[in-house]
């Protein structure tokens, strides 16, 4: 019987923007990380600030919403698993709409 793996996810925002989104990682045995999939390429003026991760509509596989600060956008996302690899689905997108003063 298989033991269940850890996975990390990493919002990353640096200044090599080419290199920001989402990144999703398998721990090993052995600690190391594995990257199983990233979603990135979503521009200079992105603006990441904010991740979140969990079995937010208790199907069992975990979503990730990762908010860019540029437009208010939260991407979200699932990892799933096809024939034994696990990949990130680009689920949608939530828009919410600046107050206005």
């Amino acid at each position: 019987m298989m033991t269940p793996k850890d996975e990390i996810v990493l919002l990353i925002d640096a200044e090599d923007y080419m290199q920001n989104g989402v990144y999703a990682y398998d721990i090993d045995d052995n600690g190391i990380m594995i990257l199983i999939d990233k979603s990135i390429g979503f521009g200079s003026a992105s603006d990441w600030k904010g991740l979140a991760v969990g079995n937010l509509d208790g199907d069992g596989a975990d979503e990730i919403i990762a908010h860019r600060n540029f437009d208010g956008d939260y991407k979200v996302f699932k990892l799933k698993e096809s024939n034994g690899v696990k990949f990130l689905d680009n689920i949608g997108i939530e828009s919410f709409p600046v107050l206005q003063r």
